[in-house]
């Protein structure tokens, strides 16, 4: 793809998420708990993953969604 949607930065932190939940995965234990405990915080990490691809869509639309850190007004917008 000659157009990035994501930048190196953003790419190379969701990996590095997703790799934390591997991490995670080793350190939990084998017990009761560890489903729910997993769930837990694969939730989390999910989540910081999902706001780092939302940064795709931010740039792509710029009127209807805002980039981390920034902020935007609406400007007639139909609905």
């Amino acid at each position: 793809m000659s157009e990035q949607l994501l930048t190196d930065e953003e790419r190379n932190l969701v990996a590095t998420l997703g790799y934390t939940t591997y991490t995670f995965s080793k350190i939990c234990g084998k017990g009761d708990t560890r489903d729910p405990d997993q769930d837990e915080w694969a939730r989390h990490v999910n989540a910081l993953q999902n706001m780092v691809l939302a940064q795709a869509a931010a740039r792509a639309y710029p009127e209807e969604f805002r980039l981390l850190g920034e902020t935007f007004e609406l400007r007639n917008r139909e609905q």
